[in-house]
């Protein structure tokens, strides 16, 4: 998928919040923990990630392959993790992990941004884990993240041993955000 515009991502309120947490830290003097790259998860997010439109939206033969596995409400992490590795390459998922503002068909969203994962499929994004809600409507959603490949998303695995976080990892002590030097 091609990188959105500087003004796409300025419109995003994901973007913005994100932009806004960053820029607070800095100005109540924050800095950048001893070995790591990154201020916070939300410095990580904003530097590696883009803007995901919500459309277009996935095919009905696309949603039917998805539909193989069973997904959870409140897991989507693992909905993600479990979709990405161990469904067909050939359906052409890549996972992402970063936040999101769920919209709701009769318009009343949380303007907050949740940490979030979700699909593309074959370019275009897929929530598996909002998608369970009825309420849900894709086109009132704002999704701003990190695209990892399925051989990422297979190492992050096998290091923890669960479907996680992979960007809030704390339990491991945020090896994303760690400088590699």
């Amino acid at each position: 998928m091609e990188n959105t515009s500087v003004s796409d991502q300025e419109d995003n309120p994901v973007h913005h919040y994100l932009t806004t947490v960053v820029t607070s830290l800095r100005h109540f003097g924050a800095t950048i923990p001893k070995g790591h790259a990154y201020l916070c998860v939300p410095d990580y997010v904003l530097q590696r990630g883009q803007v995901w439109p919500t459309s277009p939206t996935i095919t009905e033969v696309e949603l039917g392959a998805l539909r193989q596995l069973r997904v959870w409400p409140q897991q989507c992490y693992a909905n993600c993790q479990q979709l990405v590795t161990q469904l067909p390459q050939e359906l052409g998922l890549q996972y992402v992990e970063g936040m999101a503002i769920c919209g709701h068909r009769d318009g009343n969203s949380l303007p907050l941004p949740l940490a979030h994962a979700w699909l593309l499929v074959d370019g275009k994004l897929y929530d598996p884990t909002w998608s369970l809600h009825g309420d849900y409507d894709v086109a009132s959603s704002h999704y701003f993240g990190v695209q990892f490949s399925s051989d990422e998303v297979h190492a992050h695995i096998a290091a923890t041993e669960e479907y996680s976080a992979m960007i809030d990892d704390w339990t491991h002590g945020y090896p994303l955000l760690r400088s590699s030097e």
